[in-house]
């Protein structure tokens, strides 16, 4: 098979993996049980199809993280199987996860597409993605509108994630071009409305941050003064709508002078992780009782659920992030082979709120990391002597 067959067999491929990654998502499937094992079944089939028929665990003898990514996905499955072998309270859920973005990142490292190849996937991704927020506001809600209560929508946390990365995806294609397409533009304010409509939080706070990053390197002073003044004589003459819309998008029914009530009771869960981390450091709640409800932080959901021997995933995690803050700010935000690692805004501010976030929840993360993996392979081709 000659090479050019070869790359379109392959994006052919990954066009189907992301359409049935996001369509996972869809009320119809992810609501359904036997639909949706059936979806996973299938993602996992031609994911592993084409790792093994393009051979792209070989990503890790060319990429230095990738590489590691492998060393501790080998340590974290060794440290589990061994704590399972002696009986102690072990969940599998972190190593399958680590497992599924290392493949994604395998995948996009060794496909070595151009950028046109990833300026298409990228539309394509955010498309579905835009798609997938349309369907879950009229399975959940029955139209685009926006609800006083934050929990009508029961999958907000995982889809507001795909379609704020989507939206960032969108953002990156849209100005990144010469000549601006207004489908496009049409087609990315409706996407940051429905992010907004999801009532994800915390997607929308880490698409806020995008857009400040991007805002910042991608326009010149005299935009950027301009579009301040635009957004000013709107919430002028629109205050009283902006403002109420606002504060239901982020305080709804939860009393904004509590704490407590403002982050759902999560603030004192990850107290609660802490305290318990502190009291059983050595195995946490793989050796002790634990009534703990679910963390939501990272950090403090695996220092409690592992104690110490969370030092390995938490040193690749504070090692990961420091990696992608610094090509963040090194980024070019209008070259389309920069939009993996821009994506990473999203699960990385995500792990600070969330519990599974960075590498979760279930198959949420699997083609941000696939275009984090096309990033990696620009950054090494870059470095190559022409």
């Amino acid at each position: 098979m000659n090479a050019k067959r070869s790359k379109t067999i392959l994006l052919v491929l990954v066009v189907i993996w992301i359409a049935l990654t996001v369509g996972a998502f869809t009320p119809y499937v992810i609501l359904n049980s036997s639909r949706y094992r059936i979806i996973r079944i299938a993602i996992l089939a031609v994911m592993m199809l084409i790792v093994v028929a393009f051979s792209c665990i070989k990503a890790v003898k060319y990429n230095k993280f990738i590489a590691w990514y492998m060393a501790v996905v080998g340590i974290v499955g060794i440290e589990l199987f061994t704590f399972k072998a002696f009986d102690l309270n072990v969940s599998y859920n972190d190593i399958v996860l680590l497992v599924f973005t290392f493949l994604a990142t395998c995948i996009g490292y060794k496909a070595g597409f151009d950028k046109r190849k990833i300026e298409v996937l990228t539309l394509i991704y955010g498309m579905l993605a835009t798609a997938l927020g349309v369907l879950t506001m009229i399975g959940f809600v029955g139209a685009i509108r926006l609800t006083n209560y934050m929990y009508v929508i029961d999958t907000k946390n995982m889809v507001g994630q795909i379609v704020a990365t989507g939206g960032i995806g969108l953002t990156i294609v849209t100005f990144g071009r010469k000549r601006i397409q207004w489908w496009e533009i049409i087609l990315l304010v409706f996407t940051v409305i429905l992010i907004f409509l999801l009532r994800c939080r915390t997607a929308i706070v880490a698409f806020i941050l995008f857009g400040a990053l991007y805002g910042h390197r991608a326009f010149d002073s005299k935009a950027l003064i301009l579009s301040f003044y635009v957004v000013l004589i709107a919430l002028l003459f629109f205050s009283s709508q902006v403002f109420s819309f606002l504060d239901t998008v982020f305080v709804g029914r939860f009393d904004v002078t509590d704490i407590e009530s403002l982050s759902a009771g999560r603030m004192h869960r990850n107290v609660q992780g802490m305290e318990f981390f502190f009291a059983h450091p050595f195995f946490g709640e793989m050796g002790a009782h634990s009534e703990l409800q679910n963390i939501h932080n990272y950090v403090i959901k695996r220092l409690a659920a592992y104690g110490f021997f969370s030092l390995p995933i938490l040193a690749f995690y504070f090692w990961f992030t420091v990696k992608v803050i610094k090509e963040w700010i090194a980024a070019d935000v209008k070259d389309y082979y920069n939009v993996g690692s821009l994506m990473m805004i999203i699960p990385f501010f995500a792990s600070l709120l969330e519990p599974l976030s960075p590498f979760g929840p279930g198959l949420v993360q699997i083609i941000p990391f696939f275009f984090y993996g096309c990033s990696l392979r620009s950054m090494d081709d870059k470095k190559k002597p022409q």
